[in-house]
């Protein structure tokens, strides 16, 4: 069970692990200790139970690179390094905490941890998912609710009360393709995929590649 600190009235989550990175943090020996710092105190105001040091890492190396890639594109503009903080906390935020619509008959989000490794499982520990049970839910909820900036899809949605398949996680993937196409849209989401049919998942990654691929052409 998560220990809850009470004081003064106030809820503090107590995340060892995280405040162990904060407390080591040494300014003269890491070369990248301003990002890492923004990187842990946006997790700290945000997490609501502790990482793993393995995952903690990795998202720190992930805003390092990012930020110096940003670098190498941006070499030109002054204005850069002031803005540091807010641009990697906005990849942050962006990378791990966007809101999500997660397709699966049956699976729970906190299911992926049964055969997801600690920094694939990343995505579907942070952020706000909601949770659909078929493709019509699925299309509804692209329809009418705001923008979702990751979906995650299952490829196997089970069978009707007579035995026949229903629309699977590629039929969804093939419909977002068409809906964005129809309309123009410009904000594509990051599209994953947590099923367990290994040719299923290698199918719907093939079809959301060429499509990236043919708007980007």
């Amino acid at each position: 069970m998560r220990k809850i600190l009470i004081d003064k009235g106030n809820t503090a989550i107590l995340l060892p692990l995280l405040d162990g990175l904060m407390a080591d943090l040494n300014p003269a020996s890491q070369p990248h200790h301003a990002v890492a710092k923004t990187v842990y105190l946006l997790l700290r105001a945000w997490l609501t139970a502790d990482l793993t040091i393995v995952q903690y890492e990795h998202i720190r190396r992930d805003a390092e690179q990012y930020w110096q890639a940003y670098l190498q594109r941006h070499a030109d503009e002054t204005a850069v390094q002031p803005m540091q903080s807010w641009i990697v906390q906005q990849y942050i935020l962006r990378q791990y905490f966007a809101s999500g619509l997660f397709l699966d008959d049956i699976r729970s989000l906190t299911d992926m941890s049964n055969y997801m490794n600690e920094v694939t499982i990343l995505p579907y520990l942070l952020g706000k998912w909601t949770v659909v049970r078929s493709f019509e839910e699925f299309a509804d909820c692209i329809r009418n609710d705001s923008p979702y900036e990751r979906i995650s899809l299952d490829h196997d949605l089970g069978e009707d009360r007579d035995g026949h398949e229903l629309p699977s996680g590629y039929d969804a993937l093939k419909w977002l393709v068409n809906y964005h196409s129809d309309n123009k849209s410009k904000l594509l989401p990051m599209v994953l995929c947590h099923s367990q049919n290994p040719v299923g998942k290698e199918n719907l990654q093939f079809y959301w590649q060429n499509f990236i691929k043919s708007i980007n052409t």
